[in-house]
């Protein structure tokens, strides 16, 4: 078959043919992020209930949420390659964006919590909801993309 034989579309048609294959790569970019979106929840679930485990409790209780936490850590990771196929576009500045905010906010949260032992549980809190905050925010935001 020739490129002179192929029927030539209408500009309506072609329009719609346009507009149809921009629906579908919209789409397929849509879906890509939600193991993204997920992995960031559970990071700033496991982070901000961790660091306030962590901020209340002394001796063994501490390694056992320790240990909890890097467990939780292990899973999130495992389905987040596994199952993160494709991404959208400018993903990969914002991700490193993301992953930035968390680990700004979870260092000041192990740093207020450090040699705490159960003595500071305001500051516990308040440092496990800058987690969720900043956490959510950013899924939020790639959400909302």
């Amino acid at each position: 078959m020739t490129s002179s034989s192929l029927p030539t579309p209408t500009p309506h048609e072609a329009r719609e043919l346009l507009d149809r294959a921009d629906g579908l790569g919209r789409q397929a970019v849509a879906r890509a992020s939600w193991p993204s979106i997920a992995f960031l929840l559970g990071l700033g679930a496991m982070s901000s209930i961790g660091c306030l485990g962590l901020g209340v409790t002394t001796g063994t209780a501490y390694f056992a949420i320790m240990f909890g936490m890097i467990a939780w850590l292990a899973v999130l990771m495992t389905f987040f390659l596994v199952f993160k196929s494709s991404a959208k576009r400018g993903f990969t500045k914002r991700w490193n964006t993301y992953m930035g905010i968390w680990s700004v906010s979870y260092l000041i949260a192990v740093v207020a919590n450090a040699g705490a032992e159960g003595t500071r549980l305001w500051l516990s809190c308040l440092t496990a909801a800058l987690l969720l905050v900043a956490t959510t925010t950013c899924a939020w935001y790639e959400a909302r993309r």
